[in-house]
């Protein structure tokens, strides 16, 4: 009899013991922190900031959840604002000169058909555009032109290759030219004229009417030393094209920067260019001439945007918290915001 009891009392006690480590388990589950999640866009007037929220991976594995897409309005003299928006967008691209902002962006889902999705952010969010893809386009990366009256976006063909595809009408229709786009995104010098990377070639692309083509070769790849292994094209700086070649930032045709550590990451937005090597973030501008010299982690930070309005250059630490510092100022960084559970 006393051993039947106390094999009742061990199963009792296993059983709690049970009990208790997967409710334990399920608090950590719950306990796990967010994390931000890529892109990260900044809109032209430097006070909207789109990135993506969502739980972890386990094991490098992807999230069970998608990331949902959040807009941080940045006024300098407001209270900081979060705003979600209804739904997943990639890729997304802000539209110059629209008021209330405009974030125009590719909707998708696995039986859902692609639209393109338009949305005007204030304090709340209204949907501008809404209209689905013809069945055989598959959206990738897009960029407005500086007007906000062109839209070029990156287009998977049938056969494998990304081609160029153009909107003069906002999105509605998009006409898919027979170029080639191999690398890096668009990136628009003027209302009419854009850049794009193919392989080992930067093209300039003539856009002013509906015969798009391909009027010269910038830079070329093809006789690259061994040691320039890093060779992309970054954006635009006062009208002309920024690329990188090895550890060397050139602006059409002339070098702009040679940087003495391996360039890690680079922004280039209309008036400056800020990169990452080594432990610090440089800005500089159009000549060349060094604005900023900015000590971070370098293991743990990340450049995410420059606001060349506000002059504010825009990091991710941890994928945890986005910080600012002003790099003419040369102030302190300092967190704007942090993600929640």
């Amino acid at each position: 009899m006393l051993k039947r009891s106390m094999l009742k009392v061990t199963i009792i006690y296993l059983l709690i013991v049970l009990i208790v480590s997967s409710m334990l388990s399920l608090v950590g589950c719950e306990k796990r922190p967010n994390r931000l999640y890529a892109p990260f866009i900044i809109s032209p007037n430097g006070e909207e900031l789109v990135f993506n929220i969502g739980p972890p991976g386990i094991d490098g594995k992807p999230p069970s959840v998608e990331p949902k897409p959040y807009v941080l309005k940045l006024e300098k003299d407001s209270a900081l604002q979060v705003v979600p928006l209804p739904k997943s967008l990639l890729p997304m691209a802000w539209r110059p000169g629209a008021s209330p902002p405009e974030l125009f962006g590719i909707s998708r889902g696995p039986a859902l058909p692609n639209r393109i999705l338009a949305v005007a952010v204030s304090d709340s969010v209204s949907t501008v555009l809404s209209q689905e893809l013809p069945g055989e386009l598959w959206a990738f990366r897009m960029a407005w032109n500086p007007s906000g009256h062109i839209l070029a976006v990156e287009i998977l063909g049938s056969n494998k290759n990304k081609y160029l595809g153009i909107s003069y009408d906002k999105g509605k229709d998009i006409n898919v030219t027979d170029i080639v786009i191999d690398g890096a995104p668009p990136v628009w010098i003027n209302n009419e004229t854009l850049c794009l990377q193919d392989g080992n070639d930067i093209l300039e692309v003539d856009v002013s009417d509906r015969n798009s083509r391909v009027t010269r070769t910038i830079a070329s790849g093809e006789d690259v030393p061994a040691e320039h292994f890093y060779f992309y094209l970054v954006g635009s700086l006062e009208g002309e094209v920024v690329y990188v070649l090895g550890n060397e930032i050139y602006c059409g045709d002339r070098l702009l920067y040679h940087s003495g550590q391996q360039i890690n990451q680079i922004i280039a937005d209309g008036s400056y260019v800020a990169f990452k090597a080594g432990g610090y973030v440089w800005v500089l501008d159009e000549r060349g001439n060094v604005k900023s010299k900015k000590s971070i982690e370098p293991n743990t930070t990340k450049l995410i945007a420059i606001s060349p309005v506000h002059k504010f250059v825009y990091l991710v630490k941890d994928y945890q918290y986005i910080q600012r510092y002003n790099f003419v100022d040369n102030d302190e960084i300092s967190i704007v915001y942090e993600v929640g559970r």
